[in-house]
Order: C-alpha cells, then sequence, then structure tokens
C-alpha cells in the first residue's frame, strides 16, 4: 500500500503543479482585471468627487448669497439704530440742558439770584449743586438743594413728555430739617407759580406736610387740607388710609 501511495503520488505531482501554476495565473489575472477595472472606475469615481464638490461649493455660495443679505440687512438695522442713538443722545442733552435751566430757575426765585443752580450727571449719578460766591455745602442747602431737584423734576414733568413722572411730589416736614423760615415760604411760592404756569387744570399734586402753618396767602382753601390730618387715627392721615 505504501509503495502504491508513492507511485500514486509521483503521478499526481505533475497534474498539482500544473494546478497551482493554474490558480497562480489565474490569481494572476484576477488582480490584472482588477487593476484594470480600478483604472476604467477612477474617472467616474473622479467625476463622482467632483461633482459632489460642485454641489459642496454651490452650496456654500447660496450660504454666503443668504448671509450677505442678512449682513446688509444687519447693517441697515445698525445704521437705523445709531441714528436712533444719535436722535436719542442729542434728546437726551438737550434734556439734560433744559433740567439744568429750570433748576437754576427755582434756586433763584427761592435763593435770589446770586445764587447759581446746576446739576451734574456723571454716569448713573445726579448731583444737584448749588453756588453763591463759590460752591455752598451746609446741612440747610443739602436739603434745599433737592427741594429744588423734586419742584425742577415736577416742573420737567409738566413741560416735557419725555420726562415721565407722575406729577404727583410729597414733602414731609421740610421746615423741620433747618429749613431757614424764608427759604421755607419761597417754598410755596415756587409751587405758587408752577401752579398759575400750568393753566386752569390741575397739571400736578403737591403736598407738604407741616407743624407750621404755610404763607398767609395760602393758609386757606383749596390750599390747605380740611380737617387737619391726624395721624393719631387711620382716616385722619394721609389719603385716609396708614400708608
Amino acid at each position: 500500500m505504501k509503495v502504491e501511495l508513492e507511485r500514486r503520488r509521483k503521478l499526481a505531482a505533475p497534474k498539482k503543479q500544473a494546478l497551482e501554476t493554474a490558480n497562480r495565473a489565474l490569481t494572476q489575472a484576477r488582480e490584472r482585471h482588477q487593476r484594470e477595472l480600478d483604472k476604467l472606475k477612477a474617472p467616474g469615481q473622479e467625476a463622482a468627487r467632483i461633482e459632489a464638490s460642485l454641489s459642496s461649493y454651490r452650496r456654500a455660495c447660496a450660504d454666503l448669497a443668504k448671509w450677505d443679505e442678512e449682513l446688509k440687512d444687519l447693517k441697515r438695522d445698525k445704521e437705523q439704530l445709531d441714528a436712533k442713538l444719535a436722535e436719542l443722545t442729542d434728546h437726551h442733552e438737550k434734556l439734560l440742558v433744559q433740567f439744568g435751566r429750570i433748576f437754576n430757575h427755582i434756586a433763584q426765585r427761592m435763593l435770589g439770584n446770586a445764587v447759581t443752580g446746576r446739576v451734574r450727571f456723571s454716569g448713573k449719578t445726579i448731583v444737584p449743586e448749588l453756588e453763591y460766591h463759590g460752591p455752598r455745602d451746609s446741612a440747610a442747602l443739602k436739603v434745599v438743594r433737592w427741594l429744588i431737584f423734586d419742584l425742577a423734576a415736577l416742573a420737567l414733568g409738566m413741560t416735557n413728555t419725555a420726562a415721565h413722572h407722575p406729577r404727583l411730589l410729597i414733602h414731609d416736614s421740610p421746615r423741620e430739617a433747618d429749613l431757614a423760615a424764608a427759604i421755607y415760604v419761597s417754598l410755596f411760592g415756587a409751587a405758587r407759580e408752577l401752579e398759575e404756569a400750568s393753566g386752569d387744570l390741575p397739571a400736578f399734586q403737591y403736598i407738604v406736610t407741616t407743624t407750621e402753618p404755610p404763607p398767609e396767602s395760602l393758609n386757606r382753601k383749596p390750599w390747605v387740607l380740611d380737617p387737619v390730618l391726624d395721624a393719631s387715627n387711620e382716616k385722619g392721615r394721609l389719603l385716609g388710609m396708614d400708608l
């Protein structure tokens, strides 16, 4: 059996070698075919790649055109906002100048023409100032300048709709805050002038709570509340309630 097996192996060896040779030839043929096929596919693949790139380019162009339009719209909006901001800034500056003039007018009405009143605006800070041969900053004048400031804000609210003032003002016991009698009287005089300047219809309401009587010319109806306020009970208080 061994001898027969060896004999058959020898007989099959050439066939096996021929088969291997044929397989190698077939493999090489397949590889050549694949290379040729790849070469044939290359133009199509390149065309597909170019087409994809072209589509991306077109989308990018469309997006760019859209963004360009949006940019133009934003530019127009910015120009409109800049113009509006310039208008508001100009209006704001004019409003501050107007308020400064009103403040100075009321200051001179209450304290005399030798006094100069001005309002300094710095960021969010508002500082009313009074000058009489130089800056004055006594305790009494600190009270006066804020009283004048309130009246000026009220007057501005009566003359300019942009001021948004409720036209209601309450001063609680200004005489008790080291306020000179003459200045106390002039406070009512300034308010009376505002009332006269507002015409027939009431343009504001100004309430002064005090333990000292107002000037004689105003110590009567319709300026004095009747009955007199009484803090001991709720009904007798200002506005008839416990604020």
